[in-house]
């Protein structure tokens, strides 16, 4: 007998009423798709991130603004746990994710050392002094599975 793929999503109904089927599921902040690969997810806090950033830049030109110690600060305790809010769940350590990860982190990289553009992401880790972050969260997502036995 061979498998058949569904041209339509069955309804399905809860005490007379239909539920209606989406393709993205938000629950407690973290966005799910229907094929779990959880890149809608990034690609939401890359929207975030990015207004976050340019708020940042407004306030904080090439030649006045904040100190670049204060735009570390911001960096790590703002952008980092918006980017890794909930990676016990959805960060699975594949290419297509740590790619994505860097990417979110390198645009405050970027104006924490006011280097150009072209600088790769591992010269602006250096020199901001900041790990990278798909290492952390590989470090961090190791440590809750050790704790929690999966």
């Amino acid at each position: 007998m061979a498998s058949k793929k569904f041209s339509r999503i069955p309804p399905i109904k809860m005490a007379g009423n239909s539920i209606k089927f989406t393709k993205y599921l938000k629950y407690l902040g973290v966005i799910f798709d229907s094929k779990l690969t959880r890149i809608h997810h990034l690609n939401s806090i890359q929207d975030k991130i990015n207004c976050l950033q340019h708020k940042i830049y407004r306030i904080s030109r090439a030649t006045w603004g904040l100190n670049p110690r204060v735009k570390k600060e911001i960096h790590s305790k703002v952008t980092e746990k918006l980017i890794s809010y909930g990676h016990e769940i959805w960060y699975q350590g594949k290419i297509k994710q740590n790619i994505k990860i860097l990417k979110l982190q390198r645009s405050g990289l970027l104006n924490i050392t006011k280097c150009y553009k072209t600088v790769s992401t591992d010269a602006l880790q250096v020199l901001a002094g900041i790990p990278p972050l798909d290492l952390k969260l590989k470090l961090s997502s190791i440590l809750f599975k050790l704790k929690t036995g999966n």
